[in-house]
């Protein structure tokens, strides 16, 4: 199976799915976003501005460009109160909640809110970002490994080589700074706190060897060399708060062998599985939805999936056709969209 690159998001996916992985991250269909997950961004983006905000007043700079909402202006003593917050999080829920294909109700808006105040102001305004020393709020990444092991070469099904070195690529919500050449990242979950491929809790233990928070270690030492120290914080807003774990330049190596175990794992595929299990009907976009050519399973009577009719295509004529028949229109197989 081709790989090129990985995510946290699809390191995790191949966990909870093979063939889900693949229909993702290799034929590049996209699920749209469940509900609790807007809201997550809601709450994100909420955070995200904050972030910026606070490091405009470091830099003495009176506004930051948004993605979404433009130019921002920043007053160095209306940002630190409570109007300020709510009035982004009124802006964030009315876009998103404008922009869904779900139907909001004041319970979701309450929600919103309650899980924004509850990160600002879980212990005393601990991780409040108008708080902490802003390094980089929303920090993209996007680095080749340079190791052997990493090298790839594929020829598709029409002739063309494509070869290169695996790629890692994300984007971290939020690095702060501790003091001179220690520094924290922390990423808001708004979700359970659940590997959600095995559906067991995320204790300290399991969390040592989380692949987003191996990646982003990884990604740090790339983006500064030199520092000493990187705490990762990810902050279970509904589910615990926030657990915190040091990772120093001896982790490295086990990172590095994680990563080339699952991108070896990974490239033997030949037919990628398709787990069956309740999360199909439930939470899967392709198991829960008929594919477009409307065939019907003889087995069942009954359309076959989005999964179940590529699945069909592989084991009948093989993946080459499927990445010819079932490729997402202008789909590359070296690039995702963020945040992905």
């Amino acid at each position: 199976m081709i790989v090129t690159y990985f995510r946290s998001s699809s390191y995790n996916q191949y966990d909870m799915c093979p063939h889900s992985y693949y229909l993702t991250y290799v034929l590049g269909h996209r699920s749209p976003s469940g509900q609790k997950a807007e809201q997550g961004t809601i709450v994100h983006k909420v955070m995200e501005c904050l972030a910026n905000a606070k490091q405009c007043h470091q830099n003495e700079e009176h506004s930051f460009n948004d993605d979404l909402f433009g130019e921002m202006e920043v007053d160095f003593d209306y940002i630190y109160t409570d109007e300020y917050v709510k009035e982004l999080i009124e802006k964030s829920y009315e876009h998103y909640s404008s922009e869904s294909i779900h139907h909001w109700t004041n319970k979701h808006h309450k929600e919103c809110d309650k899980w924004s105040w509850d990160a600002i102001q879980y212990f005393d305004g601990a991780f409040d970002p108008r708080k902490r020393n802003i390094v980089s709020p929303e920090c993209a990444f996007d680095f080749e490994i340079d190791e052997d092991w990493a090298k790839y070469d594929y020829i598709l099904p029409s002739g063309k080589k494509l070869s290169g070195n695996l790629s890692m690529k994300g984007t971290i919500d939020l690095i702060t700074e501790v003091r001179p050449n220690v520094y924290e990242v922390v990423d808001w979950k708004t979700g359970r706190r659940l590997d959600w491929a095995t559906g067991q809790e995320k204790d300290y233990k399991k969390l040592t060897t989380d692949p987003q928070l191996r990646i982003y270690h990884y990604a740090l030492s790339k983006i500064y060399p030199d520092a000493e120290q990187f705490l990762m914080t990810i902050f279970f807003i509904r589910d615990g708060g926030p657990f915190t774990l040091c990772f120093t330049k001896e982790d490295m190596e086990d990172t590095k062998k994680m990563i080339k175990k699952r991108f070896e794992e990974i490239k033997r595929v030949a037919i990628p599985r398709l787990k069956k299990t309740w999360k199909c009907t439930r939470i899967c976009h392709f198991g829960k939805n008929a594919h477009e050519s409307g065939e019907v399973d003889p087995n069942t009577g009954e359309p076959y999936t989005i999964c179940e009719y590529v699945a069909r295509t592989i084991k009948k004529r093989g993946m080459n056709t499927s990445l010819i028949e079932d490729i997402s229109p202008g789909h590359h197989f070296d690039y995702y969209e963020a945040p992905g």
